[in-house]
């Protein structure tokens, strides 16, 4: 998968996680340190264009890229986060 869409998938395995408590667009683009628009646009499949935005999404995901993304790294990532520390 693509960023986009795994970041979608992050959000919702989030919110299981937590009681439904739902990671919105704003607070990951706040905790991430990009643009809400940045990761509605990934969501949406627009990969983000600047380089400090890719940065930013591979160092907070732990990714090498944002490509060939698998289940395995989305399920380290949404495990990794605790919403009520950030």
């Amino acid at each position: 998968m693509e960023i986009g869409e795994f970041i979608k998938l992050f959000r919702k395995g989030v919110a299981s996680q937590n009681n439904g408590k739902v990671l919105s667009v704003a607070a990951l683009a706040d905790i991430v340190g990009i643009k809400a628009e940045t990761i509605r646009n990934a969501e949406r499949g627009y990969k983000p264009r600047d380089e400090d935005d890719r940065t930013k999404l591979k160092r907070f995901f732990g990714l090498r890229g944002l490509v060939e993304l698998t289940n395995d790294m989305l399920q380290k990532s949404v495990d990794g986060f605790d919403l009520n520390v950030e």
